[in-house]
């Protein structure tokens, strides 16, 4: 009885010391420049990955495969195929994005096509399972002028329907901003990590400023002590135990 009556007092001071962040299902942002193909990461089990807005050039890099995806449809499965990137809205281009790269060919090939629009960038990822932590990664680049700063969210949401189906945003999650990616010519790309749990469904979306590039997505389940903080992870040991 007495260790019963201790679980309501560890998960307060447990929940007390989460982030903000955490409790709202993303653990982490972070966001660097991309220099190398290593800088993908291939650790953890493999769920999907796209080449946005490029049916014809799936790509591997790092040990991930992009797969082909065209724009406006799924690019794998039917509706809520575990991972499925879902388009939602923006425009496409499929080359001349970012020609002559300094990097291998497939990743060259793999940022020269885009989902882009002044805020109006939108993807999507259903499907998930809500037990799993996941990590997203997305690769950013543009070769073409200097007005792409841009900000973007992180959202909740869900999905109904076969086919296309319908896809609904729901609360805001977390943001990020890409600072503009260079004048023409300089070869500037970024690479923004995502990790998250506790959603079927979420969604990147650019809220405005300069043009939104978004070239390509990688999903994987990773472990939970690599990706929990300390607090949750034992939280969530003490909740499995207390129900056996």
């Amino acid at each position: 009885m007495k260790r019963h009556r201790l679980i309501p007092g560890i998960f307060l001071v447990l929940l007390a010391g989460l982030t903000v962040e955490s409790r709202a299902a993303v653990i982490s942002v972070t966001q660097a420049t991309l220099t190398s193909a290593t800088q993908i990461s291939a650790d953890g089990i493999y769920v999907s990955g796209a080449n946005v807005i490029n049916a014809n050039n799936a790509q591997t890099v790092n040990g991930v495969l992009f797969k082909a995806m065209a724009s406006g449809s799924f690019f794998e499965g039917p509706a809520n195929t575990p991972g499925t990137f879902r388009y939602v809205a923006g425009s496409g281009a499929t080359s001349g994005i970012f020609p002559s790269g300094p990097f291998s060919a497939a990743l060259n090939t793999l940022l020269d096509s885009t989902l882009f629009g002044n805020g109006a960038a939108d993807m999507a990822v259903v499907g998930l399972d809500a037990s799993k932590i996941y990590r997203l990664q997305l690769l950013m680049a543009d070769n073409r002028n200097t007005n792409s700063s841009q900000s973007w969210v992180i959202r909740a949401g869900t999905f109904t329907g076969a086919g296309a189906g319908t896809y609904t945003p729901g609360a805001t999650l977390s943001t990020f901003s890409i600072a503009s990616l260079g004048a023409a010519g300089t070869h500037n790309a970024e690479i923004v990590t995502i990790i998250f749990t506790g959603q079927t469904a979420i969604d990147v979306k650019a809220t405005g400023g300069g043009q939104a590039f978004l070239n390509a997505m990688a999903l994987h389940i990773i472990p939970a002590p690599a990706a929990l903080p300390a607090g949750l992870g034992l939280f969530a040991m003490l909740v499995t135990r207390r129900r056996k």
